[in-house]
């Protein structure tokens, strides 16, 4: 067995800490024609991830393990995470400007007639409806002059009209 192969089962066996920048790696590379398989992705430090295009490039001599070892390895790993999510920007403005993608009216048709179709539709549209509450809700300065309906899970409901503090509750 290879280098490279045994690297790869090494780095099966490690255990990141949770705050550690992981990329994914393929073993076969897409190129190759393979998928997206568990099988076939592996959860890697950036660190660890240059040493597997390194050890690929050795073991099967394929220019583009070299050119990605050679671009990564300038680069630490706050610096690369910068580097793509800068790149994910950018091609999200791009995507969004040229309304392709998730910005194209027809995808977003496939996608809402794909969301109604689910069994448990009303269930997710619920949760999502209640957390994009909570985060809209956040930090939101109240004034006198707001209106408020609160209602509990027992359908006891508070009406809040023009209030100044709390007590006036």
């Amino acid at each position: 067995m290879n280098r490279y192969y045994s690297f790869i089962r090494e780095c099966r066996k490690k255990s990141y800490p949770s705050y550690l920048y992981l990329e994914t790696h393929h073993i076969k590379p897409k190129f190759m024609g393979i998928d997206n398989s568990p099988s076939n992705l592996i959860e890697l430090s950036f660190e660890d991830h240059i040493i597997a295009h390194l050890l690929r490039f050795i073991a099967f001599r394929d220019k583009r393990d070299w050119s990605a070892y050679n671009l990564m390895r300038g680069f630490s790993s706050e610096g690369w995470k910068s580097l793509r999510q800068i790149g994910a920007k950018t091609t999200h403005e791009i995507l969004r400007k040229k309304k392709k993608h998730f910005w194209d009216p027809n995808f977003q048709k496939k996608m809402a007639k794909r969301s109604v179709e689910r069994k448990d539709a009303i269930l997710i549209r619920r949760e999502g409806g209640k957390k994009g509450g909570q985060q809209t809700q956040k930090n939101k300065i109240i004034r006198s002059t707001d209106r408020f309906l609160f209602v509990h899970e027992s359908s006891i409901q508070v009406y809040i009209f023009n209030c100044e503090t709390g007590g006036d509750v």
